[in-house]
């Protein structure tokens, strides 16, 4: 999922006896606080983290602005626990739990976009008795997104609007990966390891149109459920991936890896049915094709101290990124822009390469 690189996001270490609490506050009514706390003790070690964060917004409607337009804001919580224990020298064991929640309006009275993400983890370190290291972990994630669309009246500019879509994605996804990671002598630094991740999900959305005769509540105006749709499928991947970093000499490291990958979406299903006679649309869809592909993602790095204050390197290296469910079978619609799903859809693929030198004036 990331053709180009990642980010290495480290979080804190349980630490004995620590509490950090870090409030902010900025314009627009913009309360923040992020709080830390861990002990740790003997073998074991435990820590607690939490961010928490309201705006009141801004309006991002101005000059046509009317009584359906309210401020864009947000409201989210996220926190998460983490314990480590470590029995003996060479074994670490670690787990962590994690909740997160937004609630999000994007400008109008009665919109939502709400997201509650769920997830745990845990793993095993150990180093052998050869002086590798073997690691294990496992993730589980549990997500469920509500989003609303809401048609703006244009009879009377921006004076009521109505519902035109509700929708729900439950999102359900597990993983993990078993690495194992060697120094040959002194120039060599070998790994290598396996992953999988499966993900399945659903669409479900409830499509309404103007009740006729018009009535109004309000600000809202009466809709009428008049289709129901779920779509959605699974989708599994696995891959294989090695890895040598060659140090020949002090001024020159070589770095040499390559993954095998292999992805395969199934169980995909468009159901759209009529409310008012049961029966399915034209673009109804029960079952979609399978689809599968394997991918290999070779990279070549190359470093050398020119000096000691200067750096140059080179790169190439390849890669590729499979279809989401959301591209796959999810529809949606943001104001009267309907953005309709492929399941046709190949994975993308990238070729790059970079040459750099850094410098170093003073040391």
């Amino acid at each position: 999922y990331a053709m180009g690189g990642v980010n290495n996001i480290v979080t804190t270490r349980p630490t004995p006896r620590t509490i950090e609490f870090k409030p902010q506050y900025g314009n627009h009514g913009s309360p923040k606080a992020d709080v830390f706390a861990s002990d740790a003790w003997g073998k074991a070690a435990v820590g607690f983290e939490g961010t928490f964060f309201n705006t009141d917004g801004f309006p991002i409607v101005t000059d046509e602005r009317g009584p359906i337009d309210t401020n864009a804001n947000v409201k989210y919580r996220n926190i998460s626990g983490k314990a480590e224990y470590n029995p003996t020298d060479s074994i670490h064991l670690f787990g962590r739990i994690g909740h997160f929640t937004e609630d999000r309006v994007n400008g109008k009275v009665g919109e939502v976009n709400d997201t509650n993400w769920n997830s745990g983890s845990g793993g095993v370190r150990i180093r052998m008795p050869d002086a590798s290291e073997l690691q294990s972990r496992v993730f589980v994630d549990r997500q469920n997104a509500h989003f609303n669309f809401l048609a703006v009246n244009t009879a009377v500019t921006r004076q009521t609007v109505r519902l035109a879509t509700d929708q729900h994605v439950p999102t359900n996804g597990v993983g993990g990966m078993v690495q194992w990671s060697k120094a040959i002598g002194t120039t060599n630094a070998f790994s290598a390891g396996v992953d999988f991740r499966r993900v399945d999900g659903d669409s479900q959305e409830d499509a309404y149109v103007a009740t006729v005769p018009n009535s109004f509540n309000g600000l809202t105006q009466a809709a009428t459920l008049s289709v129901q749709r779920v779509t959605g499928g699974t989708q599994q991947s696995q891959g294989l991936y090695v890895q040598d970093i060659f140090t020949p000499t002090s001024k020159l490291v070589i770095t040499l890896n390559a993954r095998v990958d292999h992805w395969k979406n199934y169980d995909g299903h468009f159901n759209e049915i009529t409310v008012a006679t049961g029966l399915p649309t034209v673009n109804n869809k029960p079952t979609l094709p399978d689809k599968d592909d394997t991918v290999v993602s070779p990279r070549i790095g190359v470093l050398y101290h020119l000096t000691d204050r200067v750096t140059a390197w080179g790169a190439m290296n390849s890669g590729f990124r499979a279809p989401t469910l959301t591209e796959l079978y999810r529809q949606f619609s943001v104001g009267t822009l309907v953005t309709r799903p492929n399941d046709q859809l190949n994975p993308e693929r990238l070729v790059g390469g970079e040459l750099g030198v850094s410098a170093a004036p003073v040391k």
